[in-house]
């Protein structure tokens, strides 16, 4: 069975590691980076080439595969699913968003929890205060998010 897991990445984290080394034993992953249409925003930080390369290094070093795939916002959710269907079939939505989840009625949807309370936001709001963050996300990905210069 194939999953999709649908994320902004803003920045990678532990939490999202933690998500696909459980569910990459259970089905084919996909992960969907998305809002990759956005960024330089408080948001939206990093831009979809900077979060693929976060993503590709850290499956590198830790030898995990799937497929990865990006996904622009689109103000209407109808448009937005079919864009996201468009891509390729899936069997499962893996999400923490429950409006995202909503979307997905015809598919089975695992809502996710958050991993050791570990949010994008915080690291964001983190590295605009000089607050520590790097203990938030692998470790091969700091000096990356560093030289990003979005601190």
């Amino acid at each position: 069975m194939k999953a999709i897991f649908i994320g902004r990445f803003q920045p990678f984290h532990l939490g999202h590691l933690h998500v696909i080394k459980t569910y990459a034993k259970r089905y084919d992953l996909v992960i969907i980076i998305g809002s990759s249409n956005i960024q330089n925003t408080k948001e939206n930080p990093f831009t979809a080439e900077e979060r693929m390369l976060m993503l590709q290094t850290v499956f590198s070093s830790n030898n995990l595969t799937a497929a990865l795939r990006l996904l622009g916002d689109v103000p209407d959710d109808i448009v937005w699913r079919k864009n996201l269907d468009s891509g390729a079939a899936y069997d499962v939505v893996l999400t923490g968003n429950l409006h995202t989840a909503s979307l997905f009625k015809d598919k089975k949807v695992i809502i996710l929890e958050r991993y050791q309370g570990i949010s994008s936001t915080a690291i964001r709001n983190n590295i605009k205060n000089s607050l520590p963050w790097d203990h938030l996300v692998p470790q091969e990905i700091i000096p990356f998010i560093k030289a990003c210069s979005h601190q």
